[in-house]
Protein backbone atom coordinates (compact mmCIF):
# COMPACT_ATOMS: atom_id res chain seq x y z
CA UNK A 1 0.00 0.00 0.00
CA UNK A 2 2.79 2.42 0.77
CA UNK A 3 3.36 4.69 -2.22
CA UNK A 4 0.00 4.10 -3.85
CA UNK A 5 -0.77 6.60 -6.58
CA UNK A 6 -4.25 8.29 -7.27
CA UNK A 7 -5.13 10.83 -8.94
CA UNK A 8 -8.37 12.81 -9.18
CA UNK A 9 -9.72 16.25 -9.86
CA UNK A 10 -9.92 18.27 -6.48
CA UNK A 11 -13.17 19.89 -7.30
CA UNK A 12 -15.19 17.55 -8.82
CA UNK A 13 -17.80 16.43 -6.04
CA UNK A 14 -17.27 20.06 -4.03
CA UNK A 15 -19.18 23.37 -4.21
CA UNK A 16 -17.80 25.15 -1.40
CA UNK A 17 -14.21 25.82 -2.69
CA UNK A 18 -13.47 28.53 -5.33
CA UNK A 19 -12.69 26.82 -8.63
CA UNK A 20 -11.78 29.64 -10.60
CA UNK A 21 -7.81 30.48 -11.51
CA UNK A 22 -6.43 33.80 -10.83
CA UNK A 23 -3.56 33.61 -8.46
CA UNK A 24 -5.51 34.67 -5.40
CA UNK A 25 -8.10 31.94 -5.84
CA UNK A 26 -5.21 29.30 -6.43
CA UNK A 27 -3.11 30.05 -3.72
CA UNK A 28 -6.70 29.86 -1.50
CA UNK A 29 -7.33 26.35 -2.87
CA UNK A 30 -3.62 24.98 -2.25
CA UNK A 31 -3.61 26.24 1.26
CA UNK A 32 -7.28 24.51 1.96
CA UNK A 33 -6.32 21.65 0.49
CA UNK A 34 -3.23 20.83 2.09
CA UNK A 35 -4.75 22.27 5.75
CA UNK A 36 -7.17 19.73 5.32
CA UNK A 37 -5.16 16.66 4.03
CA UNK A 38 -1.52 16.75 4.95
CA UNK A 39 -0.71 14.76 7.47
CA UNK A 40 2.75 15.40 8.70
CA UNK A 41 2.18 19.14 10.25
CA UNK A 42 3.46 17.78 13.77
CA UNK A 43 6.27 15.73 12.43
CA UNK A 44 7.54 18.58 10.15
CA UNK A 45 6.65 21.58 13.00
CA UNK A 46 5.36 23.49 10.30
CA UNK A 47 3.01 26.79 11.18
CA UNK A 48 0.38 26.34 8.24
CA UNK A 49 -1.47 29.63 9.45
CA UNK A 50 1.94 31.56 9.67
CA UNK A 51 2.48 30.56 5.97
CA UNK A 52 -1.16 32.01 5.11
CA UNK A 53 -0.49 34.94 6.57
CA UNK A 54 2.55 35.66 4.89
CA UNK A 55 2.00 34.46 1.13
CA UNK A 56 -1.64 35.29 0.99
CA UNK A 57 -1.09 39.30 0.31
CA UNK A 58 1.63 37.91 -1.93
CA UNK A 59 -1.07 35.75 -3.81
CA UNK A 60 -3.59 38.97 -4.24
CA UNK A 61 -0.96 41.02 -5.40
CA UNK A 62 0.06 38.95 -7.83
CA UNK A 63 -0.51 39.47 -11.69
CA UNK A 64 -0.36 36.63 -13.34
CA UNK A 65 0.94 32.73 -12.70
CA UNK A 66 4.71 33.42 -13.20
CA UNK A 67 4.25 35.58 -9.29
CA UNK A 68 2.25 32.49 -8.28
CA UNK A 69 4.98 29.98 -9.52
CA UNK A 70 7.64 32.34 -7.25
CA UNK A 71 5.53 32.07 -4.40
CA UNK A 72 4.61 28.38 -4.20
CA UNK A 73 8.38 28.01 -5.17
CA UNK A 74 8.91 29.11 -1.22
CA UNK A 75 6.00 27.56 0.42
CA UNK A 76 7.01 24.31 -0.90
CA UNK A 77 10.39 23.42 0.15
CA UNK A 78 9.12 24.73 3.53
CA UNK A 79 7.54 21.63 4.28
CA UNK A 80 11.24 19.62 4.06
CA UNK A 81 9.00 16.59 3.12
CA UNK A 82 10.17 14.63 -0.73
CA UNK A 83 6.40 13.94 -1.00
CA UNK A 84 5.29 17.81 -1.75
CA UNK A 85 5.91 18.82 -4.99
CA UNK A 86 3.74 20.85 -7.43
CA UNK A 87 4.07 20.13 -10.98
CA UNK A 88 2.85 22.07 -14.21
CA UNK A 89 2.73 24.19 -17.06
CA UNK A 90 4.09 27.78 -16.96
CA UNK A 91 3.78 28.32 -20.77
CA UNK A 92 2.55 26.03 -23.62
CA UNK A 93 6.98 25.00 -24.10
CA UNK A 94 7.84 25.17 -19.94
CA UNK A 95 6.85 22.32 -17.62
CA UNK A 96 8.08 23.03 -14.07
CA UNK A 97 8.44 20.82 -10.98
CA UNK A 98 8.82 22.40 -7.43
CA UNK A 99 9.83 20.02 -4.53
CA UNK A 100 12.16 19.16 -1.56
CA UNK A 101 14.08 16.37 -3.22
CA UNK A 102 15.25 13.71 -0.86
CA UNK A 103 18.65 14.94 -3.07
CA UNK A 104 18.38 17.24 -0.30
CA UNK A 105 19.87 15.14 2.32
CA UNK A 106 23.31 14.15 -0.06
CA UNK A 107 26.33 14.57 2.31
CA UNK A 108 29.74 14.24 1.03
CA UNK A 109 29.43 10.17 0.62
CA UNK A 110 29.05 9.56 -3.01
CA UNK A 111 27.68 5.77 -3.32
CA UNK A 112 27.71 5.29 -6.26
CA UNK A 113 30.87 6.26 -7.80
CA UNK A 114 32.38 5.15 -11.80
CA UNK A 115 34.24 2.96 -9.78
CA UNK A 116 32.14 0.91 -7.46
CA UNK A 117 32.75 -2.41 -10.02
CA UNK A 118 36.39 -1.86 -9.44
CA UNK A 119 35.48 -1.86 -5.29
CA UNK A 120 33.50 -4.56 -5.45
CA UNK A 121 36.28 -6.46 -7.41
CA UNK A 122 38.72 -5.78 -5.15
CA UNK A 123 36.80 -7.25 -2.75
CA UNK A 124 36.15 -10.72 -3.73
CA UNK A 125 32.55 -9.55 -6.00
CA UNK A 126 32.20 -10.38 -9.42
CA UNK A 127 29.10 -8.44 -11.23
CA UNK A 128 26.45 -11.16 -12.80
CA UNK A 129 22.98 -9.14 -13.95
CA UNK A 130 22.33 -5.75 -14.88
CA UNK A 131 18.88 -4.08 -15.33
CA UNK A 132 17.43 -0.94 -15.22
CA UNK A 133 16.22 -1.30 -11.67
CA UNK A 134 19.23 -3.26 -9.85
CA UNK A 135 22.45 -5.06 -10.18
CA UNK A 136 23.83 -8.40 -8.58
CA UNK A 137 27.02 -9.72 -7.67
CA UNK A 138 28.44 -13.04 -6.38
CA UNK A 139 31.29 -13.19 -4.34
CA UNK A 140 33.93 -15.87 -5.83
CA UNK A 141 35.27 -16.86 -2.81
CA UNK A 142 32.84 -16.96 0.28
CA UNK A 143 28.92 -18.09 -0.05
CA UNK A 144 28.03 -14.03 -0.23
CA UNK A 145 25.68 -12.32 -2.73
CA UNK A 146 25.31 -8.80 -3.14
CA UNK A 147 21.80 -6.95 -5.08
CA UNK A 148 21.95 -3.21 -5.22
CA UNK A 149 18.28 -2.00 -6.09
CA UNK A 150 17.39 1.47 -7.66
CA UNK A 151 13.41 1.20 -7.16
CA UNK A 152 10.86 -0.66 -5.18
CA UNK A 153 9.00 -2.33 -7.24
CA UNK A 154 8.36 -1.97 -11.33
CA UNK A 155 8.25 1.76 -12.45
CA UNK A 156 4.80 3.19 -12.10
CA UNK A 157 2.79 2.50 -15.41
CA UNK A 158 4.95 -1.48 -15.90
CA UNK A 159 3.28 -4.51 -14.43
CA UNK A 160 4.47 -4.38 -11.19
CA UNK A 161 5.25 -8.26 -10.56
CA UNK A 162 7.62 -7.99 -13.13
CA UNK A 163 10.93 -6.81 -10.44
CA UNK A 164 9.41 -9.37 -8.09
CA UNK A 165 9.90 -12.12 -10.40
CA UNK A 166 13.39 -10.53 -11.92
CA UNK A 167 14.98 -10.30 -8.41
CA UNK A 168 12.65 -14.03 -7.74
CA UNK A 169 14.85 -15.68 -10.61
CA UNK A 170 18.42 -13.78 -9.80
CA UNK A 171 18.32 -14.31 -6.15
CA UNK A 172 17.56 -18.31 -6.88
CA UNK A 173 20.54 -18.40 -9.59
CA UNK A 174 23.07 -16.82 -6.68
CA UNK A 175 25.06 -18.47 -4.16
CA UNK A 176 24.10 -16.68 -0.79
CA UNK A 177 23.67 -19.16 1.37
CA UNK A 178 25.99 -17.82 4.25
CA UNK A 179 24.73 -13.64 3.32
CA UNK A 180 23.29 -11.56 1.63
CA UNK A 181 24.52 -7.74 1.13
CA UNK A 182 20.51 -5.84 -0.19
CA UNK A 183 22.10 -2.31 -1.24
CA UNK A 184 19.01 0.48 -1.59
CA UNK A 185 21.49 3.54 -0.91
CA UNK A 186 20.47 4.89 -3.88
CA UNK A 187 16.91 3.87 -3.60
CA UNK A 188 13.95 6.49 -4.44
CA UNK A 189 11.09 4.17 -3.39
CA UNK A 190 8.18 3.14 -5.40
CA UNK A 191 5.50 0.11 -3.91
CA UNK A 192 7.43 -1.75 -0.40
CA UNK A 193 4.85 -4.32 -0.71
CA UNK A 194 6.53 -6.07 -3.76
CA UNK A 195 10.10 -6.18 -2.01
CA UNK A 196 9.59 -7.32 1.07
CA UNK A 197 8.08 -11.03 0.43
CA UNK A 198 11.05 -12.00 -0.55
CA UNK A 199 12.65 -12.08 3.00
CA UNK A 200 10.05 -14.02 4.54
CA UNK A 201 7.53 -17.10 4.28
CA UNK A 202 3.99 -17.42 5.57
CA UNK A 203 1.27 -14.05 6.79
CA UNK A 204 3.41 -11.35 8.69
CA UNK A 205 1.86 -7.90 10.41
CA UNK A 206 4.30 -5.27 9.25
CA UNK A 207 3.34 -2.32 9.65
CA UNK A 208 0.55 0.05 11.28
CA UNK A 209 -1.35 2.70 8.65
CA UNK A 210 -3.34 5.67 10.00
CA UNK A 211 -5.77 7.76 7.53
CA UNK A 212 -6.98 11.36 7.82
CA UNK A 213 -10.81 11.03 8.98
CA UNK A 214 -11.91 14.77 9.55
CA UNK A 215 -10.15 18.31 8.22
CA UNK A 216 -8.32 18.92 11.36
CA UNK A 217 -4.57 18.39 11.74
CA UNK A 218 -5.00 15.48 14.38
CA UNK A 219 -7.73 13.65 12.83
CA UNK A 220 -6.22 10.36 12.59
CA UNK A 221 -7.88 6.82 12.22
CA UNK A 222 -6.95 4.33 14.57
CA UNK A 223 -3.72 2.21 13.97
CA UNK A 224 -4.47 -0.53 10.95
CA UNK A 225 -2.11 -3.53 10.67
CA UNK A 226 -0.85 -4.18 7.55
CA UNK A 227 -0.51 -7.60 6.69
CA UNK A 228 1.42 -9.23 3.99
CA UNK A 229 2.05 -12.80 2.17
CA UNK A 230 5.70 -13.53 2.18
CA UNK A 231 7.17 -15.32 -0.74
CA UNK A 232 10.45 -16.78 1.52
CA UNK A 233 12.83 -16.60 -1.09
CA UNK A 234 15.90 -15.46 1.23
CA UNK A 235 15.71 -18.29 3.43
CA UNK A 236 15.18 -16.36 7.04
CA UNK A 237 17.96 -18.23 8.16
CA UNK A 238 19.93 -16.95 5.61
CA UNK A 239 22.12 -13.21 7.05
CA UNK A 240 21.17 -10.01 5.29
CA UNK A 241 22.86 -7.26 5.56
CA UNK A 242 20.83 -4.02 4.04
CA UNK A 243 23.34 -1.00 3.07
CA UNK A 244 21.72 2.81 3.80
CA UNK A 245 22.21 5.84 3.09
CA UNK A 246 20.90 9.75 2.14
CA UNK A 247 19.40 8.75 -0.77
CA UNK A 248 17.45 5.64 0.60
CA UNK A 249 13.66 7.49 0.78
CA UNK A 250 10.04 6.72 0.54
CA UNK A 251 9.20 3.01 0.31
CA UNK A 252 13.30 2.51 0.68
CA UNK A 253 12.69 4.30 4.03
CA UNK A 254 10.01 2.01 4.62
CA UNK A 255 11.50 -1.52 3.83
CA UNK A 256 14.39 -0.52 6.27
CA UNK A 257 12.50 0.29 8.88
CA UNK A 258 10.16 -3.63 8.58
CA UNK A 259 13.01 -5.03 8.01
CA UNK A 260 15.37 -3.71 10.55
CA UNK A 261 12.95 -6.19 13.42
CA UNK A 262 13.50 -8.95 11.49
CA UNK A 263 16.12 -11.51 13.25
CA UNK A 264 18.42 -11.81 10.08
CA UNK A 265 18.66 -8.43 9.31
CA UNK A 266 21.13 -6.01 9.82
CA UNK A 267 21.24 -2.64 8.68
CA UNK A 268 24.44 -0.92 7.82
CA UNK A 269 25.61 2.42 6.53
CA UNK A 270 24.42 6.18 7.29
CA UNK A 271 20.96 7.55 8.29
CA UNK A 272 18.27 7.01 5.43
CA UNK A 273 16.75 10.17 3.62
CA UNK A 274 13.25 9.57 5.50
CA UNK A 275 9.46 9.68 3.96
CA UNK A 276 6.90 7.20 5.31
CA UNK A 277 3.45 8.07 3.71
CA UNK A 278 1.48 6.78 0.62
CA UNK A 279 1.42 9.85 -1.46
CA UNK A 280 -2.12 11.33 -4.26
CA UNK A 281 -2.08 13.76 -6.67
CA UNK A 282 -4.35 16.61 -6.77
CA UNK A 283 -5.50 18.91 -8.94
CA UNK A 284 -5.61 22.67 -8.29
CA UNK A 285 -7.84 24.85 -10.60
CA UNK A 286 -5.33 26.05 -13.37
CA UNK A 287 -4.27 22.53 -14.04
CA UNK A 288 -1.14 22.58 -11.72
CA UNK A 289 -0.53 19.51 -9.93
CA UNK A 290 0.31 18.81 -5.88
CA UNK A 291 1.30 15.83 -4.48
CA UNK A 292 0.77 15.08 -1.11
CA UNK A 293 1.21 12.07 1.49
CA UNK A 294 -2.24 11.06 2.68
CA UNK A 295 -1.57 8.72 5.48
CA UNK A 296 1.17 7.61 8.06
CA UNK A 297 2.87 4.60 8.26
CA UNK A 298 4.07 3.14 11.02
CA UNK A 299 5.98 0.74 12.28
CA UNK A 300 5.34 -2.59 14.95
CA UNK A 301 6.82 -1.16 17.57
CA UNK A 302 5.30 2.62 17.09
CA UNK A 303 7.92 4.59 14.88
CA UNK A 304 7.00 7.24 12.34
CA UNK A 305 8.49 6.01 9.45
CA UNK A 306 8.65 9.20 8.28
CA UNK A 307 11.64 10.10 9.91
CA UNK A 308 14.93 9.03 8.41
CA UNK A 309 16.06 5.61 9.97
CA UNK A 310 19.75 5.54 12.18
CA UNK A 311 21.18 1.86 10.70
CA UNK A 312 22.55 -0.64 13.27
CA UNK A 313 25.69 -0.22 12.43
CA UNK A 314 26.81 3.41 11.38
CA UNK A 315 29.89 3.09 8.74
CA UNK A 316 31.14 6.96 9.04
CA UNK A 317 35.00 8.40 8.89
CA UNK A 318 36.17 11.69 10.10
CA UNK A 319 39.11 13.07 8.55
CA UNK A 320 41.12 15.99 10.34
CA UNK A 321 38.38 18.38 8.99
CA UNK A 322 35.87 16.46 11.10
CA UNK A 323 34.31 15.87 7.40
CA UNK A 324 32.36 12.35 7.25
CA UNK A 325 34.61 10.56 4.91
CA UNK A 326 33.20 7.27 4.30
CA UNK A 327 32.93 6.05 1.23
CA UNK A 328 31.67 2.57 -0.79
CA UNK A 329 35.56 0.62 0.46
CA UNK A 330 34.34 1.67 3.81
CA UNK A 331 30.68 0.39 3.86
CA UNK A 332 31.35 -3.16 1.52
CA UNK A 333 33.84 -4.17 4.18
CA UNK A 334 31.93 -4.03 7.16
CA UNK A 335 29.44 -5.59 5.54
CA UNK A 336 31.85 -8.49 4.30
CA UNK A 337 32.92 -8.21 8.30
CA UNK A 338 29.49 -8.46 9.55
CA UNK A 339 28.82 -12.06 7.39
CA UNK A 340 32.45 -13.35 8.27
CA UNK A 341 31.46 -12.39 12.51
CA UNK A 342 27.71 -14.08 12.13
CA UNK A 343 29.23 -17.02 10.02
CA UNK A 344 32.52 -17.47 12.53
CA UNK A 345 35.14 -16.72 9.78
Amino acid sequence: MLIIISIFALFSCRNDIITKSTPEEVFLAFWKTLDENYVYFEEKNLDWDSIYHIYYPQAQAAKDRYALYGIFSEIIPLFKDGHVSMHGYLSSDYYFSINYSFMQYVDTLNWYRHNTNDILKEWGFEEKKYSQNFRCYQHKNKNYAMISTYAMGAPIGTEQKTMLGELTSVINSLNCKDGLIFDITNNGGGFVNEILPLFFADEKMLYYAQFKTGKGHNDFSDKIPQTVHGEGVVPETVPVVVLTGPNTFSAANCFAYIVKDFPNVTILGKKTGGGGGPIHLLTLPNSWIISSPFAKAVGINGENMEFPLVPDIYVKKVNSNNEDVTNESDVIIKAIEVLDSINNK
